[in-house]
This record gives structure tokens, sequence and C-alpha cells, in this order.
């Protein structure tokens, strides 16, 4: 939760309302953390059980904690005839306005010239940046616009002219080396403070400096923070033979944290976190 709140938008444009600098923000964090059971309700119930999903409830979950903001519908499906053409994520009224968001969130890796979108790569190759925003602000956003989602809309007494669309999108990108992470190319449509790693593949892996632990991360886990008792304790001769034997029986990308031991305070600081791929990931096909 204090990562879907806090961490910055990929978008460089940032949704309205700014609901994540309210105060509240930080006593709905506190009051999860010591009582995160409150929340389960909305996870049992979430149809997809996958990374957007998640990120969805957690956000649904967040609004639903500020009072100022009255929820009205998620998940709004509109129908032309008897085929969907898609779904309103989120419809909220705040101070008298009705807001309409698309939440997202994406990780992309890069492979060539980083200003273009379509250069940013899905883990799994079933997507690129430029797909994603395409159908984001081309059609999603443009849906309450729409004969079908004006209907839609109507019916829950809601004006279509003074409802306001958003993208409310977090993630990361991953540049294929330092240098780029260093000295940064993004495209135009890209937060520049967005959160940014560097990925890499099995023969060109390099660990952060410092590191004596690594946690290679669950998908549902790539947001939150990694529990102290997590971080597995490691070495240059057993990380090497410890990443590639994950990779290779996955055969998938996997992203993993790189956390240094602070004897002082005896805690964990995460130093990094980076997607490693498998050897073939560069010249594989995009599956888009």
């Amino acid at each position: 939760m204090e990562w879907v709140i806090r961490s910055p938008f990929l978008t460089i444009d940032a949704p309205k309302p700014n609901l994540v600098d309210l105060p509240i923000n930080d006593i709905i964090i506190a009051e999860l953390r010591k009582s995160p059971e409150q929340i389960l309700p909305l996870l049992e119930a979430m149809k997809r059980v996958n990374l957007g999903g998640y990120f969805e409830t957690l956000v649904y979950f967040w609004l639903q904690k500020i009072p100022e903001v009255d929820l009205i519908e998620h998940n709004l499906q509109i129908w032309e005839g008897k085929r969907t053409v898609g779904e309103l994520d989120l419809l909220f009224q705040y101070q008298g306005v009705v807001f309409h968001w698309e939440l997202s969130i994406k990780l992309y890796a890069n492979l060539g010239d980083p200003l273009k979108e379509a250069n940013w790569i899905g883990p799994m190759k079933k997507d690129t940046l430029a797909r994603k925003f395409a159908r984001l602000f081309d059609h999603q956003l443009q849906l309450p616009n729409s004969a079908a989602g004006s209907q839609a809309l109507s019916k829950l007494g809601i004006n279509t002219d003074t409802t306001h669309s958003y993208p409310f999108v977090k993630g990361c990108l991953f540049h294929e080396n330092e240098v780029q992470l260093k000295h940064p190319s993004l495209p135009k449509t890209i937060n520049p403070d967005c959160l940014q790693q560097t990925w890499y593949d099995l023969n060109n892996l390099q660990l952060p400096h410092g590191t004596t632990h690594l946690r290679p991360l669950k998908k549902l886990h790539w947001m939150g923070k990694v529990h102290p008792a997590e971080w597995e304790e490691t070495s240059s001769d057993f990380i090497g033979p410890r990443l590639e034997s994950i990779v290779t029986k996955n055969d998938r990308p996997i992203l993993v944290a790189f956390g240094e031991l602070d004897r002082q305070n005896k805690i964990i600081r995460e130093l990094a976190r980076n997607f490693i791929m498998p050897e073939h990931w560069r010249y594989d096909p995009v599956q888009v």
C-alpha cells in the first residue's frame, strides 16, 4: 500500500485529484501495517489473482479509507449492444467532482532507442509501452465520451461532460546498462522521476556494489518491501549459480532484490531491484 501511494507515477502527467499527498495517507498506512487483516475481504474477492488485479484492489481499498472520496463504481463494463467494448476501472466523486481513473502497474525493459515507446518491452514480451499507452489514451480514457460510455454513465446519474478521466499508472523502467541508468533517456510521455533500474542477462550480470543478500521476488511481491526474514545471505561465488538455477529452471525473467547488511544497525538495506533475463530473451520476438 505504501508503494501504491508513494511511488512516483510512470506517466509524465499525474492524475487529478492529487490524493497521494493527503495527510490521511500516513494514518491509512499505519493502520494497515497494524491490522493488515482488514484488507483480506477485498483480496479474497479478487476475480483476477495477478499483479494488476492486486494493484487495483489496493487502490480501491485506499480510496475507501479517504472520507472525502465517494466511490461510485469500479470495473464498470461498457456494453454496445450485446458485446462489451471495455470497462471503467474506477469512478469516484471528490469535492463534488466526478473522476474516472484507469489503473495500471507496468514494468518494461529497454531494447533499442530508449526515446521510442515501442522499445520498452514487458518481461514476458507480450506487451510494449507503445501498445499500452495507445490503448490507455486512445481507448480506455475515451470510453466515457463514447455513445456507449455516455449511456452507461447516465444510468448512474453522471454527466459525461463533467467527468474527468486520468491514468493512474505506476511501475518501473529497466535500462540495458548502468550508463543508461545514470544518464537516462526516456520517451516524452514518461515521468523523468519514475522508478528506474537495470536489467541483465546471465552473461553480463553485475551485482550492486556491497551486495551481501538477495531475494528473488514472486510477482505479487514486486511492489512490497522485502521482509527481513526473506533475505538470502550470499557471496560473489554463490550468487551466479543461484540465479542461473532459478532463471534456467523457469526459463523466464525474474525480478531480484539485492541488499547490503548494515552491520551497525543490524538491518539489510535494499540496494536495487533488477530483472535477470534468460540468455535468449534479447533475441526472442515480441509477442504483441
